[in-house]
Parts: structure tokens; sequence; C-alpha cells
């Protein structure tokens, strides 16, 4: 279990831990080994960059320095403690007082062997974590799942339709089938921090879809067969059935369907050697784009 030890830095003669901010962000702490005085900064949600406090000396804590400490951490859970301090290099804890100790054991900690193969599964062939990939596999899970449909139809909110789905793909992919909601939490407040931006924008949005849906009707009883009449004349023929064209329209533009689907389908021989078994395709008229996902793996998009 990780309960995120100080990192040494080679920037500058210090180590770092990172912690989560009373305003609820993410925060950088650097301890020189020359000096008493922390540096200190947050981390950005849009850029991921450090930003130091006003306080903070930039002589003595370089941008580099929170960069290094940044990467150094990157996924690791946040460090509650009193402090630290430094003498001749190695690092001292501070002791707290034994009622301290029982205010800290909420502190949720997750395996990383656990919380790397979350990662592992969800990144991308250029190395990247991937929310793309990350939303599109817990929607075709949840679509799959009984649990999911039943919950839908019990008008369960969208917080615990996206926990079910979130807990029962985590699960899986870990193979932890003990791993706990506080688990499940703090590893997506995890992967929120590698890459800042809404983990499940996408699942939120797809779940909201879902709920709008009216529920599929019961097909009535069937009836029991009449007694067997006499042969009666043959029924006519009846005609061919008509042809059929399905169009989306949105925003004033109108989509054929099946153009679409052609559309996907050259592209996927274009660009997939080998045998294609599945093709998911998700229409986004409002991102004028038409994602779709190969054999479960390969991912593109073409324009509307």
């Amino acid at each position: 279990m990780i309960r995120t030890n100080v990192v040494t830095l080679t920037v500058i003669p210090a180590i770092a831990y990172r912690q989560k901010l009373p305003s609820g962000g993410s925060g950088i702490t650097i301890y020189r080994y020359d000096t008493a005085q922390p540096g200190i900064a947050s981390i950005s949600k849009t850029s991921g960059k450090a930003i130091p406090a006003a306080n903070t000396s930039r002589k003595l804590f370089p941008q580099a320095a929170f960069a290094e400490a940044i990467e150094l951490t990157a996924g690791m859970p946040y460090r509650k403690q009193k402090g630290v301090r430094v003498a001749e290099e190695k690092v001292v804890e501070v002791e707290e007082p034994a009622g301290e100790t029982a205010a800290k054991e909420d502190e949720v900690v997750i395996d990383s062997a656990a919380y790397q193969k979350i990662v592992d599964k969800y990144t991308d062939k250029s190395g990247k974590l991937s929310y793309g990939l990350l939303n599109r596999d817990l929607i075709k899970s949840g679509k799959k799942s009984t649990k999911v449909r039943q919950l839908i139809e019990s008008k369960a909110t969208a917080d615990e339709i996206r926990t079910e789905i979130v807990r029962a793909r985590f699960r899986e992919v870990t193979g932890n089938a003990a791993l706990t909601d506080d688990q499940i939490r703090k590893a997506s407040e995890m992967l929120d921090e590698i890459s800042p931006k809404g983990v499940f924008k996408e699942l939120n949005s797809e779940i909201r879809l879902w709920m709008k849906r009216p529920a599929a009707a019961k097909a009535p009883a069937a009836k029991a067969k009449p007694a067997a009449k006499p042969a009666a004349k043959p029924a006519p023929k009846t005609a061919a059935a008509p042809k059929e064209s399905v169009k989306l329209q949105f925003g004033g533009d109108e989509f054929d369907l099946a153009e679409i689907k052609k559309a996907v389908e050259a592209d996927c021989k274009s660009k997939v050697q080998g045998k294609i078994n599945t093709i998911e395709i998700y229409i986004k008229p409002e991102d004028r784009a038409v994602y779709y996902v190969v054999n479960g793996s390969f991912t593109d998009k073409i324009g509307l």
C-alpha cells in the first residue's frame, strides 16, 4: 500500500511531497536541506503547472524544481502530515500527538499495482492517459449491465448509476473484487490529477441520455392458439417491404445514417490491418464528427 513517501529532487538539494489544499485543489511542498523555510505551490487544474505561493522564494525554489516534484509525485495519493524537517540530507518525520493519529485513519489508500492496472488499461498508443478510451469502455460496460438497467428503471440518481459502472469495471480491470467505493473514488481523483479535466464527462452525458429514455414496454402475454380451422384459400402475396432511409437532423443540418455507416467502414478498411470483428459508431453532431472503435481497441473519427 502506498502512503506517499517524500521524493528526492535533483534540480535542487531538497525533498518534496504532494498535499491536498484547503481549497480542494492539489499542491506541492518542497523542503530544502539548507533552509527551514519550505517552498509551497498549488497545481493549476487547467495547465497542470505549479503556481508558487506569494511568499515562496523563486531563487530558492525555481519553477523547474516544482515541475520535477509534480512529475515524480504524479499518481501518488495526497500526504496528510504535520510536517517534516530535513537534516544532513535525511528526511525526519515530525511526530504527532496520539490524539491526531485516529483523525488520519480516514485517509484512503489504494494498492499501487491496482492503480497502475487502471492507468495501463486506458493509456493510448502515444503513452498518454486517454479519457476517451476510459469513457468509451465504461459506456460499453454500462450498456451491457443488467444492474445498470435496473437502477435506471428504479429511478436511481446519475451518481448512483455512474458509481455502479465504475465500481464494476475497475474491479474487473484490477482483478480485485474487494476494491471499496472509497478506493475507487481515490483512484478516480488520482486520474484527474494526472490530466486535469472532468474524468467521466462523456460517461455522465451518456447516463443522462439513458435516464431520459422511456423504459421498454412489456410485451403482452401470448394468447392461446385457436382451434385449427379448415384450410382457407391462400392469402394473396404481400407487397414488397418499402425501402427505408434513416436521417438525423441537428442544428439545421441533415445526415444520412446509411452514408455515415459506409464512410466509417471505408475509413476502417484503409487504416485497420487484419480482420475487423466489431465496429462501434458514435455520432456527435455537435462536434460535426463521427467517432468509432474497431475491435474494442483502435479508435478514430471522421468528419460529418
